[in-house]
């Protein structure tokens, strides 16, 4: 991944020139099969491999990105913003995903208003191409 990850940033590097350009990262998907219930009975927990896979994806993107600071693009960490861990797939009556892979109602309504609060804060900085 770490060739994509290069690619990439060479691509938002040429389109950057044209736009405001903010680069969201990836989040942790659940990866685990809500029908075998009984995978369930130490309670609703993410795929551990899954939140491994994301992290090590994570750390390259801010490791690959950390020099671009002065670049007319910005990436913005989705795991840091959300804080999925283990406990993240189910909170109160909540089951945040609604498949391996895609988030449930309230999962979107979540990650909505996480979201929400990050662009406010984003309105208050210098967009990447001040």
């Amino acid at each position: 991944h770490k060739n994509n990850i290069a690619l990439t940033i060479t691509y938002l590097d040429k389109i950057s020139n044209s736009t405001h350009l903010y680069w969201l990262g990836p989040f942790a998907e659940a990866r685990v099969d809500f029908s075998r219930i009984s995978d369930f009975k130490d309670g609703y927990k993410m795929n551990s491999v899954s939140l491994a896979a994301f992290d090590a994806l994570e750390q390259e993107l801010k490791f690959q990105t950390a020099n671009k600071k002065n670049s007319k693009w910005k990436y913005i960490s989705l795991a840091d913003i959300l804080n999925i861990d283990n406990s993240f797939l189910r909170v109160g009556d909540c089951l945040r995903f609604r498949d391996t892979d895609h988030f449930s109602t309230c999962g979107e309504e979540f990650v909505g208003l996480a979201l929400k609060e990050q662009l406010k804060n984003l309105d208050s900085q210098p967009t990447p191409t001040d």
